[in-house]
């Protein structure tokens, strides 16, 4: 909650000071908007039934996950927090210290996109098949980590896709393209992966899903289920995302090389 609730006071903040500026006009308010809606999305995922009942559930337990990855990491990174900041903080400040971590070998580590991608698609494998995800039902600390984690390689995955803000994560619309497509298989078989599995991945849900009138292998196929559809299907609009932004890319492309040609034909005349 405090994460959360600070988050959005200090965008706030930052839309407050853009606006009392001479840019007021520039900053897109769709952007807010994603990035309210991301942090709805989170809260919504950690904070409302959802969270109560994925101790108890498997399948409830991977729609929050979904929740985390594939719907409010996106809409946080479509709220471009990093371009709000530098935009907001003065000009000492964004050359002193937030200019250095933008451009500093850390971030470029963090935004190539064979790191981000690498990450997503380990963060989500060695949960799932290691004892993190059994201890993490557990503790309510390491399900906090488990959490971070998530959301952090979410974020990290989808700033090359979306590519709105600073950095080396930029890469061509092919490219992006590519890297969605590479992703599907994966989460794909991750879900027919659970769902194909005869035995119970995790005892805890051995008690509780009985007490809820299902059984934990059921429970199980319809977690898999969820993530083999579910995260297939949320691909689609960032690959419908991508195309719609290369298009508009070559329009404007198009129009720039027109304006040149008109320019220098006035000129001879």
């Amino acid at each position: 909650m405090v994460g959360l609730a600070g988050s959005g006071v200090l965008y706030a903040w930052a839309l407050v000071r853009i606006g009392s500026g001479p840019a007021s006009t520039s900053f897109p308010r769709r952007r807010a908007v994603c990035f309210y809606s991301g942090l709805l999305v989170t809260y919504l995922a950690l904070q409302s039934p959802i969270h109560a009942y994925s101790h108890r559930l498997f399948s409830v337990h991977m729609v929050q996950h979904i929740l985390l990855m594939m719907v409010a990491a996106p809409l946080l990174v479509l709220g471009t927090p990093i371009v709000l900041t530098l935009r907001a903080c003065s000009p000492s400040i964004r050359k002193r210290f937030l200019l250095p971590v933008v451009r500093g070998r850390g971030a470029a580590l963090l935004s190539n996109p064979l790191v981000s991608w690498s990450a997503f698609t380990v963060v989500l494998w060695a949960s799932h098949f290691t004892n993190l995800y059994e201890d993490a039902l557990g503790s309510e600390g390491v399900h906090g980590i488990e959490h971070v984690l998530y959301l952090f390689s979410a974020v990290l995955f989808w700033r090359p896709v979306i590519a709105l803000e600073p950095g080396p994560s930029r890469i061509s619309h092919p490219g992006r393209i590519l890297y969605l497509f590479l992703a599907m298989p994966q989460m794909a078989f991750l879900g027919l992966a659970i769902y194909n599995s005869d035995t119970v991945l995790y005892p805890h849900y051995l008690t509780t899903a009985g007490a809820l009138g299902t059984t934990a292998l059921a429970d199980q196929h319809l977690a898999g289920v969820l993530m083999w559809t579910t995260s297939m299907v949320l691909l689609l609009p960032a690959l419908g995302y991508v195309l719609f932004d290369w298009m508009r890319h070559d329009a404007r492309e198009a129009a720039r090389i027109d304006e040149r040609l008109e320019r220098a034909s006035l000129r001879q005349t």
